[in-house]
């Protein structure tokens, strides 16, 4: 730090508490404690796939502090058209699911997508004191499909208030 600046780099999403103190030109120290909010964005792309991976979703905090408040998901299967500007695919049917820790679905959605046409399932789920996996399965159909999740792990907004 050059005396006015400090910089902290966080690798893991959670409610972090730093600890700052600064001493005057009389020796006398001043500490203040502050909390930082780190939300997790995750953008997760699958193409031309039969058979999607399931992707994890690990919202313990590595801190073990307060875990987040909400999974929003937003995920589109998308059916590139078959032949450009032609078309010629099919229909696909989908299913996706949000899998808690005991390999159960705690939410899930059923969607057909036609060729060249997209689907999103957007949820918002709560439990996030669990890992969880979010699932596409590929339930009818003859076409490639493309994945593309846009996940959020959100946290309460219990950061300390910046002063500038």
């Amino acid at each position: 730090a050059d005396g006015h600046l400090v910089s902290v780099e966080f690798t893991d999403h959670g409610l972090h508490e730093i600890a700052l103190f600064a001493l005057d030109d009389k020796a006398q120290q001043m500490i203040t404690t502050i909390t930082v909010r780190i939300e997790w964005n995750i953008d997760w792309y699958e193409s031309t796939t039969y058979d999607p991976i399931r992707m994890t979703l690990d919202t313990v905090p590595t801190n073990e502090g307060i875990p987040p408040a909400a999974i929003i998901i937003e995920s589109n299967v998308i059916n590139p058209l078959l032949l450009d500007n032609i078309g010629g695919g099919r229909d696909v049917e989908v299913t996706w699911e949000l899998i808690d820790g005991l390999d159960l679905a705690c939410q899930q959605q059923q969607g057909r997508v036609g060729d060249g046409d997209t689907i999103t399932w957007n949820t918002v789920h709560f439990n996030t004191y669990e890992v969880h996996e979010l699932d596409v399965s590929y339930d009818d159909g003859q076409d490639y499909i493309d994945i593309d999740h846009n996940i959020f792990i959100q946290y309460e907004a219990l950061e300390t208030a910046p002063t500038l």
